[in-house]
C-alpha cells in the first residue's frame, strides 16, 4: 500500500511538470514568441584542419613564428595538439575581437545569455573539444623592410584578385560549400594596440538563419571588415556594422593596423565562430575549415 502511494505521488509530480511545460509552450505560441536554438549543440563542432598565413609579395613584407626568425614569405600554423587531436572552434561571442564570453544555456538547450565574466584565453584557446576548446589563438611576427621609407605603414588582407600568384585570403569548408559553419566564422588581428575583426563569407546566408538569437548588447556596435564568399574574395571598402548591406569591389581589405618600418611587430590572431551571428544555428553543418590569410602592405609597392 505504501509503495502504491509513493508511485501515485511520483506520477502526479511528473504530470504536473508536463502540464507546466505544455502551458509554457502554448503560452509562447499564443503570444507569438519563439524559442531560438542559438549556437551549436555539443555534438556539432567545427574544426580548422588547415591554416596558412602568408606575407605579401610586395618585396619587403616578411613573416615568422618567432621574433628572431622573421625571414619568410609564408608560415603554416599547427591546429592540432601533440597527439594530433584537432583544436576545437565552436560558438563564443565577442564585442571587440579581444574579449570573449561563453554562452549560458537553459535546461532546454536555449542560449539565455552570455557569461558576465570574460573567459580566460588560457582556458578556451588552442584546446580540443574535450579540453574545453572554443577558439584558436596564434602570434605571428611581421617585418616591413625598406631602405627608402620610415615611420609606419599599413597592413591589409589580400584577395585572390590582389595577388594572383598566391591564394589570397579565405575561410571555407573542406567538404560542405553551402550550409556550413564558415558563414559565422570570425577572425581578429591585434597589433600595436589596434584590434580589427574580419568577417569572411559575410554575404553567405544559411537556410534557417535567425536574427532572434541572444546577442550581447554591445555586439551590435562591432564593425567588421567584410569579404564576399565568392571565389574572388573581394572586400567591402570600409568596416561595417552587423547586418549592413555591402558591395564587394575591393581587391584588398581596409587597413587592419599599422607597423613601424624595419621593426619586428607581433600580431595576435584569434579565430572563432561568432554565436551572435544569425547564421550560427544548430542546423548548419560544422565542418573542417580551410583558412588562408595573406597579409600585404601596399605602402611598400
Amino acid at each position: 500500500m505504501e509503495k502504491e502511494v509513493k508511485k501515485n505521488r511520483k506520477n502526479n509530480s511528473v504530470n504536473k511538470k508536463l502540464k507546466t511545460a505544455l502551458l509554457v509552450i502554448f503560452g509562447l505560441a499564443a503570444t507569438g514568441s519563439t524559442i531560438v536554438m542559438a549556437w551549436f549543440s555539443l555534438t556539432n563542432q567545427a574544426q580548422v584542419s588547415s591554416l596558412s598565413i602568408k606575407a605579401g609579395t610586395s618585396g619587403g613584407l616578411l613573416i615568422g613564428t618567432s621574433a628572431n626568425d622573421v625571414t619568410h614569405d609564408s608560415v603554416s600554423l599547427s591546429t592540432t595538439d601533440a597527439n594530433g587531436n584537432s583544436y576545437c572552434v565552436r560558438p563564443i561571442t565577442s564585442d571587440n575581437g579581444s574579449d570573449f564570453y561563453l554562452p549560458v544555456y537553459s535546461e532546454e538547450g536555449v542560449v539565455t545569455s552570455v557569461s558576465a565574466e570574460k573567459a580566460r584565453m588560457a582556458d578556451i584557446s588552442n584546446k580540443t573539444e574535450a579540453n574545453s576548446g572554443y577558439m584558436l589563438t596564434y602570434t605571428v611576427y611581421l617585418l616591413a623592410q625598406s631602405k627608402n621609407l620610415s615611420g609606419d605603414v599599413g597592413i591589409r588582407l589580400a584577395s585572390q584578385e590582389a595577388d594572383k600568384d598566391h591564394d589570397g585570403t579565405y575561410v571555407k569548408a573542406k567538404t560542405n560549400a553551402d550550409n556550413g559553419a564558415q558563414a559565422s566564422m570570425r577572425m581578429s588581428f591585434t597589433a600595436n594596440g589596434t584590434t580589427t575583426v574580419y568577417e569572411p563569407n559575410a554575404n553567405m546566408n544559411v537556410t534557417g538563419s535567425s536574427d532572434t538569437q541572444y546577442k550581447k548588447t554591445s555586439w551590435t556596435n562591432l564593425k567588421t571588415l567584410k569579404q564576399t564568399a565568392a571565389d574572388s574574395g573581394l572586400f567591402y571598402d570600409r568596416p561595417s556594422l552587423p547586418g549592413a548591406n555591402a558591395t564587394y569591389t575591393e581587391k584588398s581589405s581596409p587597413e587592419l593596423f599599422k607597423i613601424q618600418v624595419n621593426k619586428v611587430t607581433p600580431v595576435t590572431i584569434n579565430i572563432w565562430l561568432e554565436g551572435s551571428d544569425k547564421d550560427c544555428i544548430n542546423d548548419v553543418m560544422a565542418d573542417n575549415m580551410l583558412c588562408n590569410i595573406q597579409f600585404i602592405c601596399t605602402d611598400l609597392e
